[in-house]
Parts: C-alpha cells; structure tokens; sequence
C-alpha cells in the first residue's frame, strides 16, 4: 500500500481533515508501535466492540486479540499498520466493509473519558494535528455523541471511567488544568479598518470590523467599534484564566468587560471547572474615546475573525461551549446592528444558560 499523501485517508470512518495537510509531518505515528504480542504493546477496544463488529460483518482478519481488558475490553495488536489506507472502493465497484478499524484507531489523536460523568478528552503529543493546535471541536463533538450512547451499557461506562489509553497524552483544552493568558493587544484603527489582533498562550487571533469597498469609518465610530470588538473579544476569550488588555480602557468600560466575563464563563465554570477569568488593562483612565452611539452615516461593515497557527493552519477556537455564540457571530451582531438601527454599546441579550453576547 502506497505511503504517499494521495493515499491517505482513504476510508471515511473516522476521518479527520486535518490529516490531508498533516501527513507529510506524522509518519503514521498512529501506527508506529510494536505489534509483537509478546511486547506489552497492544491497542484496545471496549466492552462488545469486537462482538458489535462481527455482528456487522466487518472482516476482523486483521485484529490478534492478545488478552482481555477490564469490564469485558479486549486488548489487541494487528499486523495491518496503516488500516485507514484501506480503499473505501475498487474500480468503481461497492467495496465490502473491509478489515476493521477500531475505534482507538477512529478517534486517534483524541481519546475521550469520563469523570464524573462529564466526557473529558486526552491527545497525542505525537501528533502533528496537537502540535500545530489545530481545530478538532468537530471530531470532539462526533466522538462525545457516539461513546454518549455506548454507555448505555453500564460496563463501557465503567471502561471509559478508567481506560486512558496508553502512550504520550495530555489533556486536551476543554478542561482547564493549566493557566491559560490571552493577550489582547492595542488595536490598529485605519481608515477603513478596526482590527485586534490576541495572542493565547502563543497562538494569533484577528478580530475586528472593516468598510466593504475601502469606505472610510469616522474616527467616532471607530471608537465605538473599537470598545465593541473589545466586548467580544473578552466575550469569545472568557474561558482564560488571564485577559490582558494593552490599550487604555475607562473603569466603567473595565467593569463592563469583567461582567461579561464572568457572565459568558459561568456555564463552563460551572460544568467544566474553567477558572474565574481576570481580565487587567494596561492602563486605567476617567474616559477613553467615546462609547456614545454614532449618529452619522455607517459604511456596510464586513467582520475579520482569523485564527491561525504559525503555519497558517486554522487553530481551535478558545472557547467551544455548546450554545456559545461563535466570534462570527458576535461580530456579526455588532455589523448588524449598524445595518439596522443604531446600536446599544456593550448592550448584552442572555441566553437561558446566563451566556451574553455583545451587541
């Protein structure tokens, strides 16, 4: 079977996208373990997922089941190294189900577990998709919805409470056990263009608004843009320990950011154990800008939200609540309410879950 990238991924099940731009970096670290029966390594699978895959007439040829695991888990090894090369067609013609992949192998780099009755996430550090800190709330939202219902057996349930699979792994950003600083720096304000730009834990993030076509956006509403896009920000980051704030800010606009904060943290802070967010400024003054509405014209204003790692690769949003607004959908709020009717500043609508967004 071909190693090239072309080849990669061939079969859907379990697929993560990520993988297309990754492959040239991973050397299929996934499948690069020992698989003499004799070594101590060995791979797992969960109380009746073999007995499930028979039952579905998958070809388990590849599956050299070396002992079992509690709860009624197998463990096992396979000479088949690289099963999600396996064609998922053949000269056009509707393929069998094939040799087995398992689900350790589906939801690799990822493994989920659960504490206390709450899904948490593990990931390999092996993994080109950890190292660049790419997206995977997709592949977190797929795998908590699949082992959600395979717990309805009260023996995986106990499986998943104890397996954390073997190897390099560390939790995976949706618990909070080590500090986390967002550093929101001061805005470039252009003719055309108010423009973020925040650095998590040396990540870069853009957030901002600019005028379709090069229009040019008074200097007063750009202040008030610029005490907007603030909002959101501190909105989409509340799940940080730390929210630094380099440009000036009034003490009433300081308070109003901390109460969004810990307005948007609670459900996470609550459910997830995130911290209580602390967000400083670089410098208090009486009044900074202006924070009044803007009577005057408005341009048609587009939004800028860009999250990207060194490589330009799109990376995880910092926050990922279910039920969250989005950062495009913040600022999306913010350009809609200039093309409507004039906007409250730092105005919030709640949610039934306590969650502001602002407008």
């Amino acid at each position: 079977m071909s190693l090239d990238a072309g080849a990669h991924d061939l079969r859907p099940e379990g697929k993560i996208s990520h993988c297309d731009g990754c492959i040239a970096e991973c050397n299929y670290f996934c499948c690069d373990f020992d698989h003499d029966p004799n070594s101590g390594n060995f791979m797992v699978m969960y109380p009746s997922e073999y007995e499930r895959a028979v039952a579905a007439g998958w070809d388990m040829s590849n599956i050299e089941i070396i002992g079992s695991d509690a709860d009624g888990g197998l463990r096992f090894t396979t000479p088949h190294r690289l099963c999600c090369q396996i064609p998922s067609a053949t000269n056009g013609e509707t393929p069998a189900l094939g040799l087995y992949k398992s689900f350790e192998c589906r939801v690799y780099p990822l493994w989920p577990y659960l504490h206390l009755d709450e899904w948490r996430f593990r990931i390999s550090e092996r993994c080109p998709i950890h190292k660049r800190d790419l997206d995977l709330s997709d592949k977190v939202d797929e795998i908590r919805g699949e082992v959600s219902a395979l717990i309805a057996d009260p023996r995986v349930k106990r499986w998943f409470q104890y397996q954390r699979c073997a190897g390099k792994y560390k939790e995976y950003p949706t618990r909070y056990d080590m500090p986390r600083e967002a550093v929101v720096l001061p805005p470039e304000i252009t003719p055309s263009a108010v423009v973020y730009s925040v650095t998590v834990n040396g990540r870069l993030l853009r957030y901002g608004v600019r005028s379709a076509n090069d229009e040019v956006i008074h200097p007063t509403l750009a202040l008030t843009l610029s005490d907007q896009v603030l909002a959101c920000i501190v909105a989409d980051l509340a799940d940080a320990e730390y929210i630094q704030v380099h440009r000036p800010v009034s003490t009433t606009l300081l308070a109003r950011l901390r109460e969004i904060a810990l307005d948007v943290s609670a459900p996470t802070r609550r459910d997830a154990g995130a911290p209580i967010p602390i967000v400083r400024a670089s410098q208090i003054v009486p009044a900074v800008g202006s924070s009044a509405s803007y009577a005057g014209a408005t341009p048609k204003l587009e939004i800028i939200c860009d999250h990207v790692s060194h490589d330009g690769q799109r990376v995880s949003r910092y926050s990922s609540t279910a039920g969250r607004p989005t950062a495009e959908e913040r600022l999306e709020s913010v350009v809609l309410a200039y093309r409507t009717t004039e906007p409250s500043p730092l105005s919030t609508s709640r949610s039934p879950q306590g969650s502001s967004a602002p407008r």
